[in-house]
């Protein structure tokens, strides 16, 4: 149970570092009113959340059969990397939908927090 927490809590912490300087990225990339819609939103920080969960156990998954344990940048990089998995999902789900763009919209969505 202390590896699981250990691998957990790395990855979880190296996804948390990741997705806070994707949510700082993003205030170059979408309006000043639309991101801070973004940031006061439930939706995203469920998002948020949910990413930094699943990269700690990923992390785990990744390495629990490992016969020599990981390195604690092992283990970041693939809390990291796990937020591509989320994304290519999320993605494809969006890829199947009718696009917006953007425009006009005022309501958040669960896709302003992965551009």
């Amino acid at each position: 149970m202390q590896q699981f927490f250990h691998y957990w809590s790395v990855g979880a912490a190296g996804a948390a570092a990741f997705e806070m300087l994707k949510a700082y990225e993003l205030r170059g990339k979408i309006e000043h009113k639309r991101y801070q819609a973004l940031i006061k939103s439930v939706w995203f920080w469920l998002a948020f959340a949910g990413m930094v969960v699943a990269s700690g156990f990923f992390a785990w998954a990744f390495y629990s059969d490992s016969p020599s344990p990981p390195t604690n940048w092992q283990l970041v990089v693939v809390g990291i990397a796990a937020r591509s998995i989320g994304r290519s999902a999320i993605e494809a789900i969006v890829a199947n939908q009718k696009q917006h763009l953007g425009e006009g919209e005022d309501d958040v969505s669960i896709k302003d927090a992965f551009r």
